[in-house]
């Protein structure tokens, strides 16, 4: 089929073989690319009882129709069983990867099994070759890439693991690009447990279209108008940072361990200090014009010297007002050890401001803290536990496996503040003032994060009156984050492109006749699958639930001051999108909604959840690696 490289390739890790499979055509016609070749391959192929961290396990890397084409913005889904949750998930990551992927001739990667020592994997246009990795094993992300990249003369795009991976923290990252992630669910333990310390392509293959005039021609025009666009342009100017200051406004930034949403010090940390004071120029990931991407330089101070692509949004929330951090040159400083360390930033984020809430209230104390003051704001302590949770020493140990395992290992209540849902960590907002995104991070099938739901300014008491039509706009809007994960484009791209223009670009790359709804209706349907899987493996509708501290405790602070969710609202909407979605009571999809989102295969697995009780979903306890092999030794 044109449009596709035609090409899943399985790396057999303890074999040390490989083998490329063809793309089936109902694959590319029903789940077109990324994350929709990710859903349908594991829902395939993952053995139910696979421990996360262990060799059945499948680490898969996925391309989208677009990605390393002229369509700005390539990103690449990378998916597996999540050592977080225990269930589906995947995360994506811009750079140059997915296309130095494709280039090398594959749609798909699959990391199978283990290997017995450290490797890294170089996948070219010619095949699969295993290098010895054991002098990088320790080593950050930032020496590994560069010493990769240096022995292949240059030639090379890299995906690596850092420490955090190495020591199999549920909250490791992979990194590229030296400052690019795919950050969220623990795929970076994946790759640990699998003693894969990289992987990296190179390849000089095309991408064949099926009607390449009318592909250029289109790429041409979306180019132009986000060259254009006039809030594109301020993207370009601050990056995502451009958010700080209105969610601060409206009250949806995270503050002290998301007790409130308003910061009183957010003009020392916001996109117009960074702008100011440390951002040295623009960058973007593959074919982007719009370049929201940043490199910084802390100039002054004590972090002076340190080197970053960013700061982002989520990292000023997370690393920044959430941990009490207003000082930019330490929220950098922090960005650069969770980059190194290969830390999800998003959950270690999370992860400082529980430890520091716990040490508030005296659940941890400075003995059991190793001695460290980790009250929120003090700059000394917060940097030096980052470098604990990144080696696993300590009291890191307590807190590399996320809040989830750090709350129930604490014990003292310690649960009432794990700001997380399904044991992914809370991403950058404060949400009792918008019953949406409450809703909308505790049906996301991967846990609490904006990326399948987005919408933190709607808050309940001023649109009392629309609450019924709040489900269905959940549902619309989980389809349209979601498309751009299945057709390999970046998301922030798409907020000012119509969805029929890239339709248009993936009927002239495919000769598929795709329209808008055929790209959403394969959202829906990727989203249903995932749906179904995760319920087999455990993730039922209890798992569908909020951080307690949302029904508990009021804000006390800011533009949301005395607001809560209601329990009953919370229930009503949350079962109010089951029914808008097409599923049952439970959350389970019906026969009728499979079979009108071509899904008519999965209805057996349907109605065998429907038959049996839910069950737990699986995680492994922590300290171990599955198979006996401890994680100090990895």
């Amino acid at each position: 089929m044109h449009g596709y490289m035609n090409s899943i390739l399985r790396i057999d890790l303890a074999r040390r073989k490989w083998a490329p499979e063809p793309v089936p055509d109902d694959l590319a016609r029903r789940f077109m690319g990324g994350r929709g070749f990710n859903a349908k391959l594991l829902w395939d192929r993952l053995p139910r009882d696979a421990d996360a961290l262990g060799p059945n396990n499948p680490l898969i890397l996925s391309a989208g129709p677009l990605t390393g084409t002229a369509a700005p913005g390539s990103k690449l889904s990378v998916a597996g069983r999540s050592p977080a949750t225990g269930g589906y998930a995947d995360s994506h990551v811009g750079g140059h990867i997915g296309p130095a992927m494709r280039y090398a001739g594959h749609d798909v990667v699959i990391l199978e099994g283990w290997s017995d020592t450290p490797v890294y994997v170089l996948v070219t246009d010619e095949g699969v070759e295993f290098h010895d990795a054991a002098e990088m094993w320790g080593k950050g992300t930032f020496d590994t890439e560069r010493a990769i990249i240096e022995r292949h003369a240059g030639e090379v795009h890299v995906l690596a693991i850092g420490p955090a991976g190495e020591k199999l923290s549920r909250i490791a990252c992979l990194s590229h690009d030296f400052g690019r992630q795919a950050g969220r669910c623990g795929f970076g333990a994946v790759m640990g447990s699998k003693k894969v310390k990289a992987i990296a392509f190179r390849g000089g293959r095309s991408i064949r279209m099926a009607d390449p005039a009318a592909f250029r021609e289109t790429a041409r025009r979306l180019v132009a108008h986000i060259v254009a666009h006039p809030v594109a342009r301020q993207w370009t100017t601050f990056g995502t940072a451009l958010h700080v200051d209105h969610s601060n406004e409206v009250g949806c930034l995270p503050t002290r361990n998301h007790a409130a949403g308003w910061f009183e010090r957010v003009a020392a940390i916001d996109g117009q200090r960074m702008v100011n004071d440390i951002v040295v120029r623009n960058k973007g990931c593959f074919g982007c014009t719009m370049l929201c991407g940043k490199y910084s330089v802390v100039g002054s101070g004590p972090y002076a010297g340190t080197k970053i692509d960013g700061p982002e949004y989520e990292i000023i929330a997370l690393l920044g007002s959430n941990c009490g951090m207003d000082n930019l040159g330490v929220v950098a400083r922090a960005n650069y050890l969770a980059d190194d360390l290969g830390l999800d930033a998003i959950s270690l984020g999370n992860v400082c401001a529980f430890a520091m809430e716990s040490f508030q209230k005296g659940v941890l104390t400075p003995a059991t803290a190793d001695g460290l003051d980790l009250r929120f704001g003090d700059e000394k302590a917060f940097l030096a536990l980052i470098e604990k949770i990144g080696r696993r020493e300590g009291i890191g140990d307590l807190l590399a496996d996320g809040v989830r395992e750090a709350a129930a290992r604490l014990g003292g209540g310690a649960e009432d503040w794990a700001m997380h849902t399904k044991g992914l960590e809370q991403s950058g907002y404060e949400t009792r003032g918008a019953i949406g995104q409450v809703v909308g991070y505790a049906i996301n099938d991967r846990g609490a994060d904006h990326n399948r739901f987005w919408n933190p300014i709607w808050f309940e008491p001023d649109h009392a009156d629309k609450l019924d039509d709040l489900p269905e706009m959940i549902r619309i809007t989980q389809c349209r984050r979601s498309a751009p994960d299945i057709m390999g484009m970046c998301r922030f791209i798409t907020y000012y492109i119509p969805m029929e223009r890239y339709a248009e670009m993936i009927s002239a790359a495919t000769g598929m006749k795709v329209d808008e709804q055929a790209i959403l209706d394969c959202a829906e349907r990727v989203f249903n699958l995932t749906r179904l899987l995760n319920y087999e493996l455990g993730l039922s509708k209890e798992s569908d639930e909020p951080p307690p501290r949302v029904f508990k405790e009021k804000v006390e602070v800011g533009p949301t001051k005395g607001r809560s969710i209601d329990r009953a609202t919370f229930e009503k909407v949350r079962d109010g999108f089951y029914r808008a979605s097409g599923w049952d009571a439970d959350g389970i999809p019906t026969d009728e909604g499979l079979r009108r989102l071509d899904l008519a295969d999965a209805i057996p697995a349907a109605k065998a959840l429907r038959d049996r009780p839910p069950r737990r979903s699986i995680v492994p306890p922590s300290g171990r690696r599955s198979g006996g092999r401890d994680r100090k030794e990895s």
